[in-house]
């Protein structure tokens, strides 16, 4: 059965489905082998499936077939359990494969959290998946000045460029890290309201 990853870029040489002459009848077959393989590729790629698994070995069983770990090889799945450190991905009956953060880094215990929808590319350089949006170093907070602060909920953080630390004047801050308590953007370092 043909997946996405079989189709071809150029047009012409995907005829498998609809041959030159092809009578009538067998178009409507066509179409619905296209739509199915369309579909199972849309689906591994969406987040609908869960992983299965314990402790760090995630396991998904997907809805296109997959004979081997190959360039291209994308799942979105949602994390059954907590990471707790060295985690591997399990793609149907494939061997398991290391998954690592963005960059080829290690993922250490509590980086994936239960429940959190994880985006992993298969890595052939590397023979890993690749967790895109988890990253290598510390997390950056958007940057704003403190006019454009945006509505706040509880526990959001940012970064207010002009915002002024304990000891600056009106109008000399030079950038403090704010964070929201619910009711206000606070800076960090006095829990005074954020200012310029």
């Amino acid at each position: 059965m043909a997946e996405l990853a079989d189709l071809a870029v150029l047009d012409a040489s995907n005829s498998a489905r609809f041959g030159e002459g092809q009578l009538v009848p067998s178009i409507n077959d066509g179409g619905r082998a296209l739509e199915g393989l369309i579909a199972r590729g849309h689906r591994d790629r969406s987040g609908y499936t869960l992983s299965s698994g314990t402790g760090s070995a995630y396991a998904i069983l997907t809805n296109a077939a997959y004979p081997a770990h190959a360039t291209g090889m994308v799942f979105l799945f949602r994390a059954n359990v907590v990471c707790n450190g060295s985690p591997t991905l399990t793609v149907n009956s494939l061997s398991a494969k290391p998954l690592r953060r963005q960059g080829g880094g290690l993922i250490q215990a509590g980086d994936i959290a239960a429940s959190q929808q994880v985006l992993a590319a298969y890595n052939t350089a590397g023979d890993y998946y690749e967790c895109i949006g988890i990253g290598d170093g510390a997390p950056v907070a958007p940057s704003y000045t403190v006019a454009s602060l945006p509505t706040g909920s509880a526990g959001r953080i940012a970064f207010a460029t002009n915002g002024r630390k304990n000891g600056e004047g009106s109008g000399s801050g030079t950038g403090v890290l704010v964070f929201h308590d619910g009711t206000a953007w606070r800076a960090s370092d006095t829990g005074a309201t954020a200012a310029a």
